[in-house]
């Protein structure tokens, strides 16, 4: 029997319905792949092009607008690498808790054992 959870249910959430399973190499995997992506987002300069092509329409509205548009690019890559490196940072706790969580239930489920089963 389970205790009742705040919502009022049984405490059989929906990951112990489906059979919810950790895999920490995948985690592991995935901490890598995204540290990778916010460092290849943090390396791109879409200013570089807006600054081009202002030069390129010198008195134009377009060539006043580059500028903002610029900001406005700089920003979101630079909001975009920072989402990749806390997903990135997020697996790998994770995948520590994970593994700190399973070996102490192992042990403590081995004691257990000992102290009912002799």
């Amino acid at each position: 029997m389970s205790a009742p959870l705040s919502d009022g249910s049984s405490g059989e959430g929906l990951a112990a319905k489906l059979g919810l399973r950790v895999d920490p190499a995948f985690l592991r995997a995935a901490e890598s792949r995204l540290a990778g992506h916010a460092e290849a987002v943090g390396e791109l300069d879409p200013a570089e092009g807006l600054e081009d092509l202002a030069r390129s329409l010198p008195g134009s509205q377009s060539a006043s607008s580059c500028g903002v548009a610029s900001a406005a690019l700089d920003q979101a890559v630079h909001v975009l690498a920072q989402r990749c490196e806390h997903l990135s940072r997020l697996c790998q706790g994770t995948a520590e808790d994970y593994e700190v969580t399973e070996a102490s239930f192992a042990a403590s489920f081995g004691a257990l054992r000992g102290t009912l089963w002799g």
